[in-house]
């Protein structure tokens, strides 16, 4: 791990980044405030293995958690407070996989309820599907409902009515979805995960154009906290550790180096 810190002053369009904005403040209001028992960091060596959806019985309210799954896909986990459970309006939400002609499997399939036993948010989808995903888990938060024939149209067609809102978020789903080959995905993949101050996010880097790559570790503080990202060479991550509003500006570092990277 390269221990070299570098101090940059990033200016990130929000307006393009409609719901990981939207995240980022669910954050800074909901989860800061509320979810006292998240963990405060993570240690690199424990990230590809930490599960707080593991065991129901010691979840922490407030607990969220984005990774990739081998199909390949998404899944969007959270633990609701019996507040929010209370005033559950979701009702269980399918979109089928659409066959192509070739009779591939296009990444465009969701599926997204509450399991009212364990008190968790669940939305499962494909490979490009990471921005409905986050859409679902955004409407249950704020009450609505997402069983009207618009709805379910937009986020069928959400490749076209949402990238031009959420470009990192897209991009993240390109990059992951353009190194799946049938073996990749089952073992390499990101995962997001909400912790006391912020976010951790974990993107593997193995067997991509970046995975040999130099990446000089970036740490500095804006007005609301402390912004770093770095290279952990033992299990080819790219970790991001960011407080509650500076996931957008951690993405955009990432995606910035990776794309650095192509001519090098």
């Amino acid at each position: 791990m390269n221990n070299q810190e570098n101090h940059h002053t990033l200016i990130v369009n929000q307006q393009e980044e409609e719901l990981l904005s939207w995240l980022q403040e669910f954050h800074a209001t909901r989860i800061k405030p509320l979810g006292q028992d998240l963990p405060k960091d993570i240690p690199d060596s424990q990230i590809s293995r930490y599960n707080p959806f593991r065991d129901t019985k010691t979840l922490k309210p407030y607990s969220l958690m984005i990774y990739n799954i081998g199909n390949p896909g998404w899944s969007l986990k959270f633990a609701l407070s019996d507040d929010m459970l209370l005033k559950n309006s979701l009702a269980k939400l399918v979109i089928d996989d659409q066959v192509l002609e070739n009779g591939s499997v296009e990444g465009n399939w969701l599926r997204a309820n509450v399991i009212q036993e364990e008190n968790t948010f669940n939305s499962v989808g494909g490979a490009l599907c990471l921005s409905s995903a986050l859409y679902c888990f955004k409407a249950q938060i704020e009450g609505k409902k997402l069983v009207t024939e618009d709805e379910i149209a937009r986020l069928q067609n959400s490749r076209n009515t949402m990238e031009d809102n959420n470009k990192l978020l897209t991009w993240l789903e390109d990059f992951y979805f353009s190194y799946c080959d049938g073996d990749w995905e089952h073992m390499y993949g990101s995962r997001l995960i909400s912790i006391k101050e912020g976010w951790i996010l974990a993107c593997r880097i193995n067997e991509t154009s970046v995975e040999t790559k130099k990446f000089d570790r970036i740490i500095f503080q804006d007005g609301e906290g402390i912004i770093e990202c770095y290279k952990c060479i033992d299990d080819y991550y790219f970790i991001i550790k960011v407080h509650s509003k500076g996931l957008i500006e951690g993405l955009r570092m990432f995606k910035d180096w990776v794309e650095s990277q192509l001519f090098n």
